[in-house]
């Protein structure tokens, strides 16, 4: 009986620290803990790199970085414009779509450049850490999605 409390005690123990872990890596999306850059190197910094994969990390994250950045302040130009036109006082369908366009483009080329960026990091880094790079992903993901405007009660506009 007593062991059957301390192992329930423990699994608890287990689980708070596993949501705080998770809570912990996940807390970080731009504006919370830094740019996704930061948080990358972040990340990386809990690997157990050699001087060597140090060295070409850093050449790869400073190369991406510029264009990444350059890229998300276009990205939220553009998504203004698109706000604007939508609401706009009088439609007009092709200047929406114009910019819907634009914003578009700008995300296939955010996409396309993280695609590079972690083609990159897989010729340095071994499966093994490229599979603890993807499980603090994964877990910032998970973590932000239920946090996400779906699973906030106070967001009305989703609710029910």
């Amino acid at each position: 009986m007593k062991l059957t409390k301390l192992m329930i005690a423990v699994g608890i123990f287990v689980m708070m620290f596993t949501l705080v872990s998770a809570a912990i890596a996940g807390h970080g999306r731009h504006g919370e803990g830094g740019p996704p850059g930061e948080r990358m190197k972040a990340i990386l910094e809990g690997l157990d790199l050699s001087e060597s994969q140090k060295a070409k990390v850093d050449v790869i994250l400073e190369r991406h970085r510029g264009a990444q950045k350059a890229l998300r302040e276009s990205l939220g130009h553009k998504r203004e414009a698109l706000h604007n036109m939508i609401h706009a006082a009088e439609f007009n369908e092709n200047a929406v779509r114009s910019a819907f366009q634009q914003v578009s483009s700008i995300e296939e080329e955010l996409m396309v450049s993280r695609a590079k960026f972690f083609a990159e990091l897989r010729a340095v880094l071994t499966p093994e850490q490229m599979g603890y790079v993807k499980g603090k992903l994964d877990a910032m993901r998970d973590f932000h999605d239920r946090k996400g405007p779906q699973g906030n009660p106070k967001n009305k506009r989703f609710a029910e």
